[in-house]
Order: C-alpha cells, then structure tokens, then sequence
C-alpha cells in the first residue's frame, strides 16, 4: 500500500529518490544501519541569496543568556543542556531574525556536541562543522539559511575557517535538497552500524575534497 507520505515525497522529488528514501529508513530501522552524506561548502560553492531575499535578515552570533531564553521555546527545538554543553565546547551559534524575531539559526563547531546515534564527529582545522540548524515554517521562503552560512564563511564563525562541513541522513531529501540549492557538494558517505558502544562505521568514497570527519564511540548512546 502506497502511503500518503510517498506518494507526496515521489511528487516532490521523483519515485527514484523516494524508493530510496524509504529503504534508507527501512534499513536504519531493521538493521540499525544509516547512510550520511559528507557534504562540504567553501565560499566558491556557495549560491549567495539574492540582496532582495537577503534584505530584512540580520544575522549575529547569539550569547548564553539569549540562547537560555529561547530555550524555553518549543519550536525553537533548542534544550537548555545542549546550549551548555555546546557553549562550553567551543561551539557558536548563529540566528538570523527577521522584525526583531529569531527566524532561524545553525551551530558551527569543531566536533558535534550533541552525540549522533551514540557518537561523536570531529573535522578538520580548516573546517567549522555545521550540525544543527534549523528555520522557523513561517521563514522558509526568505533564504535564513543561506544567509546565516554566507555570513558563518565571512566571518569565519571559528578562526582558521575556510570551509563547512555537515552530515546529513541520504533518507532527508528534504535537508540534501536544501544543502544542493545553497551549493554545498557531496564528498563520500558516512555509513553507521549499531548504536552506542557497539557502533561500526566506515566510508564509501570521499576524503577528496575535505578531510574525512571524524567519529568517535562513546558508551552511551544518544536518545
């Protein structure tokens, strides 16, 4: 039986990409067995937003007692031990608002401090490693994202940046298309097997264009 969620994925994307987006979940829930593409950005790559999508949105790095307070917002999908332990690991946020309002935000650190499937993940010094982003449903037509990373290479958001890095699940086409529109590039793909301590990884390809992230288990995995 062909569900609704298919049939709306097959029409957004094609049936290629769909069939495979519903084997990459059946896998990862059957087998415990998920497939992440390395993707990678540098200012070259990156298709800027038009100054007319741009204007209105500012972006700026957002502090401890901000972030606390959005935390407090559900929406916002920010839980207030994340902010610490993100803070406290050297990583940076940054929001873009649109009127006054946070529309929208990514982290930028050099590992993921939030444990992926029982795991860490570092890059490397030329990298920022973007982990968690995410925009508002009411925003997502004013380009947030693109505008917060144009401005994360600017800066750098971390010093010594010259490039990003991001992991994103081949089942979310939605992210990937996202990602491929902005400029990002595919370099490999990240395979995970089991969870926790038990957890195998390996790579398929990649290592070309940036180095390959790297992943560490830890004991616990993450709920």
């Amino acid at each position: 039986m062909i569900t609704a969620k298919f049939r709306d994925s097959a029409r957004r994307f094609g049936w290629r990409r769909a069939v495979g987006q519903y084997g990459h979940k059946i896998l990862a829930r059957v087998a415990r067995l998920k497939f992440l593409h390395v993707l990678w950005l540098d200012r070259p790559h990156l298709a800027v937003a038009s100054a007319e999508q741009a204007a209105g949105i500012e972006v700026r790095l957002l502090g401890g007692d901000e972030l606390s307070r959005y935390a407090q917002d559900a929406d916002l999908d920010m839980r207030q031990d994340f902010i610490t332990q993100a803070l406290a690991g050297g990583s940076a946020c940054l929001g873009a608002f649109v009127d006054g309002a946070l529309a929208g935000y990514v982290w930028f650190g050099r590992r993921d401090m939030e444990l992926y499937l029982g795991s860490t993940v570092a890059v490397g010094n030329d990298a920022a490693y973007a982990y968690k982003g995410l925009t508002l449903p009411m925003f997502r037509k004013r380009h947030c994202l693109a505008v917060i990373l144009r401005y994360a290479l600017k800066l750098p958001v971390l010093p010594g940046t010259t490039r990003l890095v991001s992991l994103v699940e081949a089942a979310n086409l939605v992210s990937l298309t996202a990602c491929a529109r902005i400029g990002f590039q595919r370099d490999g793909t990240l395979c995970l097997l089991g969870r926790g301590s038990r957890q195998r990884w390996f790579y398929i390809g990649g290592g070309k264009q940036v180095e390959r992230p790297r992943i560490a288990a830890v004991a616990e995995a993450h709920r």
